[in-house]
């Protein structure tokens, strides 16, 4: 993607290659608000599986505040603004680890398979970026089988989908 990058803007210096990360990591913002919604729309549904749906009036504005405070906590943190930086790959590891994560949550919820496609390709993009990302790949996993407890749809249809990839 670099290599792209570097096609489509001209000449090939520092700050050319630098800024490909500079962008990635300013589009890790928006992925990391999508994925706080996502886990507080996930926390609503669980709620209201519960019986415990009582809705206040604030319940909204506290969702947008967490979302934009897990932004701030981002935005700010040390690591994020080194690899900012770098000209390497760990910006758009970040970026393809909020997005899969956010589609996961999404696919959960919707149990669509444009959803379940959509994350699976976030997730073969973020293996050719950057191999640890079979890390985030398990850690999937175990969230998807600790949430159901039982083999179910969800099981099912993550199971086929990272088998589809080895």
């Amino acid at each position: 993607m670099l290599r792209w990058w570097v096609d489509a803007i001209g000449q090939s210096t520092v700050s050319i290659v630098r800024s490909f990360s500079a962008l990635t990591s300013l589009l890790v913002l928006p992925a990391v608000y999508w994925l706080a919604h996502e886990l507080f729309v996930q926390i609503e549904a669980g709620r209201q599986y519960l019986g415990s749906a009582k809705r206040s009036q604030f319940d909204p504005q506290v969702r947008e505040t967490a979302c934009w405070f897990a932004v701030a906590l981002v935005a700010v943190s040390p690591y994020h603004l080194l690899y900012a930086q770098e000209a390497r790959e760990y910006a758009l590891w970040a970026l393809l680890t909020a997005v899969s994560s956010a589609l996961l949550l999404r696919s959960i919820r919707l149990q669509s398979p444009a959803s379940w496609i959509a994350y699976s390709l976030s997730l073969i993009l973020g293996l050719y970026t950057y191999l640890l990302m079979i890390l985030v790949a398990i850690g999937h996993g175990i969230y998807v089988l600790l949430r159901d407890r039982r083999l179910s749809r969800n099981v099912a249809a993550f199971g086929l989908q990272v088998r589809s990839r080895f």
